[in-house]
């Protein structure tokens, strides 16, 4: 017998056959003992060591062999009586399953299946990524290749990280809001940070982690939030939130990208609070003209559900461009409505118009103004301002707006129609101007524009419009409009709030 074989034994199993998954795991096992064995008959062993395991293995013929060892360690399995039985592929097994969780669907099961073997990214180690993917590539070390030579589906894009507010009680502070709520603003600065994340995703494909660009160089901007749909009203702020998406639907230069957000209450329990759909637009970095994306591969029926319901929004969304209030007259049931709210104001024995019936409210007292200075801390990683912090700024006015208006602290509902018109450069004065635009029974419905402020001129520029939705816990006074123009703005939010999955 070698001296080789003689130092044979170091990891103990029932048997000398691979080392089982548990025993592995838990620690390096070695021990010091000697086995018997021979011929291709069955075969008995004993040695003595540092480990106690159960498991099937190969004796030192062809033969079984069964054999037992007192110790430290514990674990069933199969594995090798012989040599040093080192954990080296620990790391392997925990590569594979972040590898299985990258490319799985919007779902928490594979967080629950995975959360005690492999840490999630924060969603600040995907922002700090995602600036070095940037910064790579703008070294021209972006792939040079053809966007349409290659194809990836919609799992390859498919990505999972944790807002540690459980686990991390140090950022707690900045997500906080009322009571014990969370900070919904921070939520939609986070869910802009994910979405451009999924973008590029897609366009590098799965063979090459992100920090290293697989592709043409491009920036990844939004160009509207279609919807955001809350599905609780709250959303705690001492409990960590998953982010799962993906890119469900691409275009030449557009895609959608589809997230989903997720609390843990209990083990195995986890409720849905929020899915989002954005729609993102590549640019070239140097022109600011559309590049093309990489194509999207259906394979499963899901995958083709999936793009077919973002065909669709996408022409909803041209449709309602096209029926624009701002564009066509209201329809006749419309038109209808209003002359139904002037007669309101009418008084009936004097025949004049502006009367103010109770429980309502003229839509010109139902305003809020904010006027902010873009500071470079607010930057993002093109150089303009950060387009998750302009939401979080024009939900704020819009929060405190109803707020005022309905006497009460409300809960946002909805959010959808957020377009991007132009970018906000560092150092502007961007005037935020929210209204109540349209009220029923306990909801409100707050239309927000951002200007850009001339300092010289004194003029401005709209470069982003928001539609928010409220509820509170009590009935809120109706809004009136008293002009054409309040008309038109009266009738655009109902329309998005008969459109909110609220209803």
């Amino acid at each position: 017998m070698t001296k080789s074989r003689k130092k044979a034994g170091k990891k103990q199993c029932k048997g000398r056959g691979k080392a089982g998954a548990g025993a592995r795991a838990r620690a390096r096992a070695r021990g010091k003992g000697k086995g018997k064995g021979k011929g291709k008959g069955k075969g008995k062993g004993k040695g003595k060591g540092k480990g106690k395991g159960k498991g099937k293995g190969k004796g030192k013929g062809k033969g079984k062999g069964k054999g037992k060892g007192k110790g430290k360690g514990k674990g069933k399995g199969k594995g090798k009586g012989k040599g040093k039985a080192r954990v080296v592929w620990l790391g392997k097994l925990m590569f594979f399953a972040v590898l299985k969780l990258s490319k799985a669907s919007n779902s928490t099961r594979y967080f629950s299946s995975f959360q005690n073997m492999v840490k999630l990214l924060t969603v600040r180690q995907i922002n700090d990524i995602l600036i070095r993917h940037v910064e790579n590539q703008n070294l021209n070390n972006g792939k040079a290749f053809k966007p349409k030579d290659v194809e990836y589906t919609p799992k390859d894009s498919a990505s999972s990280c944790i807002i540690p507010l459980g686990s991390d009680p140090s950022i707690r502070i900045f997500y906080r809001g009322k009571s014990d709520q969370t900070r919904f603003g921070k939520i939609l600065e986070d869910l802009d940070t994910f979405a451009v994340w999924l973008a590029y995703k897609h366009n590098q494909g799965p063979d090459v982690p992100m920090g290293m660009p697989n592709h043409i160089p491009f920036h990844a901007v939004t160009a509207c939030v279609d919807k955001i749909d809350l599905k609780h009203r709250t959303i705690k702020s001492d409990l960590d939130i998953l982010m799962t998406g993906l890119v469900t639907w691409v275009g030449r230069s557009s895609m959608e990208i589809t997230m989903h957000l997720s609390q843990k209450y209990a083990e195995k329990e986890y409720r849905n609070v929020l899915t989002a759909k954005f729609v993102m637009v590549t640019l070239d970095p140097k022109s600011q003209k559309a590049v093309s994306n990489v194509p999207l591969k259906l394979k499963t029926d899901r995958d083709q559900k999936l793009f077919e319901k973002g065909e669709y929004a996408k022409q909803v969304r041209k449709s309602r461009e096209e029926m624009s209030l701002y564009k066509n007259p209201p329809t006749e049931i419309e038109r209808a409505m209003l002359h139904d709210l002037f007669l309101k104001t009418m008084d009936k024995k004097n025949n004049l118009h502006g009367r103010l019936p109770p429980g309502h409210v003229w839509m010109n007292d139902a305003k809020v103004e904010n006027l902010i200075i873009c500071f470079p801390v607010k930057r993002n990683m093109y150089g303009k301002i950060f387009g998750g912090y302009l939401m979080r700024t024009a939900f704020e006015t819009a929060f405190a707006n109803a707020a005022l208006f309905s006497k009460s602290l409300p809960d946002i509902m909805a959010v959808d129609s957020v377009v991007f018109k132009k970018g906000v450069e560092i150092g502007s004065l961007l005037l935020l101007q929210s209204q109540v635009s349209y009220s029923s029974d306990c909801f409100m419905q707050l239309a927000v524009s951002a200007h850009v402020v001339d300092i010289n001129s004194g003029e401005s520029e709209t470069t982003t419009t928001f539609q928010f939705t409220f509820r509170t816990d009590k009935t809120v006074p109706v809004v009136l409009p008293q002009t054409y123009s309040d008309g038109m703005t009266y009738l655009n939010s109902r329309r998005h709030f008969n459109s909110s999955a609220h209803l």
